[in-house]
């Protein structure tokens, strides 16, 4: 062999050794973090997680902490409200003054309608954003103090009550990972909510929106002479 052919040789066989010996070693063990047989040195599955053998329940964030208030724009300003909450911010107003039955809002970036099912149809109203409806309506006709928020999925549900028959200042929201407390600010301050408890997070923010509209409509309505 020329010396040529030597110094090739020589410097694949280096290159070979080095390669193998620079290789990181393989360890089998639990990937999962969240599984209790966790192997944080672990490089591959080997199948010895909990969950591989029993049904895995992966980690779900806990409740969102739900407070804030709602007030009219100025004192008693009926047909334009504000809306100031932990991460969600906006207004709620009639589509023109005094005009009960159809109010635009913007909230935490969602924009949308909230109109009577049919004009003047109090009882019965729709929530509209893009790609997203909600229907809010009392749980039977003009039950006022009562309320079922429902979404154009059947995957939540929420209830939105007066905490006693027609204690129209204070007000519970309760559901699947939901329990709130709308009421106002003092005894029958009608203009001044505030709103504490939880609300999941797995509900969507048109929900959120809707179930804080119901004890601003009714109030609404009633300051109107709407209804009773």
């Amino acid at each position: 062999m020329t010396k040529s052919g030597n110094s090739i040789f020589l410097f694949l066989l280096f290159a070979f050794f080095l390669t193998n010996s620079c290789q990181k070693e393989e360890i089998g063990g639990c990937t999962w973090p969240d599984d209790p047989n966790y192997n944080a040195d672990a490089t591959f599955n080997d199948g010895s997680c909990a969950g591989d053998t029993i049904p895995y329940v992966p980690y779900t964030s806990p409740p969102d902490n739900f407070f804030g208030s709602m007030m009219t724009s100025y004192s008693e300003n009926w047909d334009d409200w504000d809306f100031n909450f932990n991460g969600l911010s906006g207004y709620v107003t009639t589509s023109y003054a005094e005009n009960w039955d159809d109010w635009d809002f913007s909230i935490g970036g969602v924009t949308g309608s909230l109109t009577t099912s049919y004009a003047e149809n109090w009882d019965d109203w729709d929530l509209t954003t893009s790609g997203f409806s909600i229907s809010m309506k009392t749980s039977y006709a003009d039950n006022w103090d009562d309320w079922d928020v429902d979404g154009n999925s059947s995957s939540w549900h929420v209830d939105v009550a007066t905490s006693y028959a027609e204690n129209w200042d204070d007000w519970d929201a309760f559901g699947d990972s939901c329990d709130l407390d709308l009421y106002t600010s003092y005894s029958e301050n009608w203009d001044d909510w505030d709103v504490s408890g939880f609300f999941g997070s797995t509900y969507p923010i048109e929900c959120k929106i809707a179930v804080l509209f119901v004890p601003v409509i009714v109030t609404v309505l009633r300051q109107q002479g709407i209804i009773p």
